[in-house]
């Protein structure tokens, strides 16, 4: 009597009720959730209704070089995913592990830690073809890791002329902090600076001689610090928005009116919506607050003998001699302090 060859038991993880899901998918290490988000469509949906998934932030990369993907745990312990760009010649054939959306490739293991390296293929390397590839990745992680944030945005334009940052970033409606370098033309930046709201820290090192842009910035929503070394396309009605620790804008398109309107402001709150500021400077030749403004804004000259001399910003020491300063009802005080090239704002805690 022959015995009959024994059949694999297959087993249906997404019929499990919703509560038995989330304790297995509780027990996977975060990695194993990505991987396992990546197997099917229904597979991803039902990763991403798990309420046990512990928070991550994302940080893209975007340069000539680099176009990286990487998710990590919330508190920067570890790395749960890494993904990047790469050719793959059509010839190499069949060693793919996934497809998202069209997008194939391979998952690579680290033997020596618990690391994924998924390569997505591109097939060429065309700036066209890598923006639709990031696409569809970064919109099934946000997916499939429902309590993932966009942390770092990093982004080099230096050889970038064409590639689109509209399709590569759509799914992308936040970031806690954006650099932007080598920009040469004002439109490659266009789309993140009024697509993708820019909650703690913009940079962008860059100064750039190109004709400015209209647009507004209305995304620039920033917590702790601007830095801005063209700002030629920030207008005056930012000012009245701004609530950020530490600003530096140069040669941004200010008038006096402008100005003058943001320190009324300043002097008359009361509430929250501009506590956070300390320390702004405008580099800008065009603003000279004379002694008409000075006084009706009621500035009064800063007493050297009454309050210290210098104002210390990290490394640099200000020195407010020639200042003068107004006070809101509460007490706080704000240093208007001009220097050769434009004006320092400073608030006295």
């Amino acid at each position: 009597m022959t015995s009959k060859p024994h059949k694999p038991v297959e087993f249906n993880f997404s019929k499990l009720p919703l509560l038995a899901l989330e304790q297995i998918i509780d027990g996977m290490h975060l990695t194993e959730i990505v991987n396992l988000s990546l197997c099917s469509k229904r597979s991803k949906k039902t990763v991403a209704t798990a309420r046990t998934i512990p928070k991550t932030h994302m940080d893209i990369d975007i340069d000539r070089n680099h176009f990286r993907i990487c998710v990590y745990t919330a508190d920067n312990k570890e790395t749960v995913s890494i993904w990047t760009m790469v050719d793959k010649n059509a010839d190499q054939g069949d060693n793919r592990e996934f497809s998202v959306d069209g997008i194939e490739g391979l998952i690579r293991t680290n033997p020596s830690s618990t690391d994924t390296y998924c390569e997505a293929f591109n097939f060429t390397s065309t700036p066209q073809r890598i923006a639709a590839s990031m696409a569809p990745i970064i919109s099934h992680l946000l997916q499939a890791l429902p309590n993932c944030q966009v942390k770092f945005l990093n982004v080099d334009f230096l050889r970038l002329f064409h590639f689109n940052f509209e399709t590569a970033l759509a799914t992308v409606k936040s970031a806690e902090i954006v650099t932007l370098t080598n920009q040469f033309m004002r439109y490659q930046s266009k789309y993140i600076l009024t697509n993708i709201r820019i909650t703690k820290i913009y940079e962008n090192r860059y100064q750039n001689k190109s004709p400015c842009s209209s647009e507004f910035p209305d995304k620039l929503e920033c917590s702790d610090k601007i830095e801005c070394l063209d700002a030629s396309f920030i207008r005056g009605d930012f000012l009245l928005r701004l609530n950020c620790k530490d600003v530096l804008l140069r040669n941004p398109r200010f008038s006096v009116d402008d100005v003058m309107e943001f320190l009324k402001k300043w002097k008359n709150s009361t509430g929250d919506e501009m506590r956070r500021i300390q320390c702004i400077k405008l580099e800008l030749t065009g603003v000279v607050l004379a002694a008409e403004h000075l006084e009706e804004l009621g500035a009064v000259k800063w007493d050297t003998k009454k309050y210290p001399t210098y104002y210390r910003k990290n490394e640099q020491w200000i020195n407010c001699a020639d200042g003068v300063y107004i006070q809101q009802s509460n007490g706080l005080k704000m240093i208007i302090k001009p220097f050769y090239q434009g004006l320092y704002f400073l608030v006295w805690r």
